[in-house]
């Protein structure tokens, strides 16, 4: 009768499991016309980050785009921020909003480095940045009696995960658009005791990660969009 009863329980929370939702957004930089984005094979796009040293969601992010990039442009080159130092120009983006923009125009200003960077086929600069937040919420109680004592807890935590790329065309010298991907899940943990159990995540950095790539890839093949709406492909249990 107890095993039934948390088989009955389990199927009832899996129901409310923790999932993550995405939003898309873009905001052109430029008045460029629809299509003039489109990538030709043989080109190529270079990731690069702006912290002292690339975070685990940034890494995680470039393989999304990677691969997103891959899957619709297989002729398209993607290389990582370390490759890009190594051929192009050996210093990392400041994270001071100034400091960057003195970055960006003694990079795409010096004719020896946008000779590397033609050299290379580079056809984008994508500028990446992430971050995840968690807020957790909930407690526990317990208490004692004849029997022994209790101890229940139920936490849940509001979890936001963003993603933003700025993309700038090296063949024209300028911005062309932002892409922000958010995504927002509650994954949560209840235990009686520790012996009974049970929680589920929220993957919002692997949905922020693939929503980023897919607008990339998208963007790349000179689509214009405003805003992809939340689906059934953009939520994960």
């Amino acid at each position: 009768m107890k095993t039934a009863w948390r088989i009955a329980f389990l199927a009832a929370a899996l129901t409310l499991a923790g999932c993550a939702t995405v939003q898309i957004k873009e905001t052109p930089q430029s008045a460029a016309p629809i299509g003039v984005a489109r990538i030709a094979a043989g080109q190529a796009v270079a990731i690069l980050t702006f912290a002292a040293t690339e975070s685990d969601l940034e890494a995680e992010a470039f393989g999304c785009i990677r691969d997103a990039v891959a899957a619709v442009h297989p002729g398209v080159g993607v290389m990582s921020a370390d490759d890009f130092r190594r051929a192009v120009f050996p210093y990392r983006i400041p994270d001071d909003e100034t400091e960057r923009a003195k970055y960006l125009d003694l990079l795409m200003g010096q004719p020896v480095l946008r000779e590397r960077m033609a050299s290379l086929k580079i056809r984008y600069l994508i500028l990446l940045q992430g971050n995840t937040e968690m807020k957790k919420k909930g407690g526990g109680f317990g208490g004692a009696g004849p029997g022994g004592g209790f101890y229940i807890f139920l936490y849940t935590w509001d979890r936001n995960t963003e993603l933003v790329v700025s993309i700038l065309d090296v063949t024209e010298s300028r911005p062309v658009t932002q892409l922000h991907a958010e995504a927002s899940g509650t994954p949560w943990l209840f235990s009686v005791q520790i012996i009974f159990t049970i929680g589920a995540p929220a993957f919002t950095e692997a949905q922020a990660c693939r929503g980023i790539g897919q607008a990339i890839a998208k963007f790349l093949s000179g689509e214009s969009f405003e805003r992809i709406q939340n689906g059934e492909e953009n939520r994960e249990k």
